[in-house]
């Protein structure tokens, strides 16, 4: 399988064969890997606003102390080409609530989703089991994203 984002080059030697033949030429091709990316950040939201600067966000880890929150954003790019791209359709980014839920409950109604680049967004729920942003539709280059939000447990 192939790395997203990485090339491959193929070069064919085309040698015609036969009376007044033209010479041997060659042909290179290369094929540009494209799909999709899945990037998890967090942020600290320590009044449990809702609200962070976009800046805040990092793929490091942070602090946070019972009754602050983390807001979690995972962002799924579509990275063909808007020349030689294709869409992505009926994509779910989802994230399994056994990822937090020892130390940390899920912030009801914190779920959101967005798009851009004219993609459609996904639609927010909750499963048993999940976070979900079900049935995105990404346009080249578009990129989707689910929010979320949980509270550090006092009781743990």
């Amino acid at each position: 399988a192939a790395a997203v984002g990485s090339t491959e080059t193929s070069i064919v030697t085309l040698t015609p064969a036969g009376t007044g033949a033209p010479a041997a030429t060659t042909v290179t091709d290369t094929t540009n890997v494209r799909g999709l990316t899945l990037v998890k950040s967090q942020a600290l939201d320590t009044t449990c606003s809702g609200t962070v600067a976009s800046g805040a966000f990092v793929q490091t880890a942070i602090d946070a102390t019972p009754d602050q929150c983390v807001i979690y954003r995972i962002q799924a790019t579509n990275t063909s080409s808007a020349a030689l791209g294709f869409n992505l359709t009926g994509l779910t980014i989802s994230d399994l609530l056994s990822n937090f839920s020892a130390g940390a409950d899920l912030v009801a109604g914190s779920p959101t989703t967005s798009a851009t680049n004219s993609s459609t967004a996904g639609i927010a729920s909750t499963s048993g089991t999940a976070v979900l942003g079900s049935n995105y539709s990404l346009v080249p280059q578009g990129v989707g994203t689910l929010t979320f939000r949980i509270k550090i447990k006092n009781a743990r």
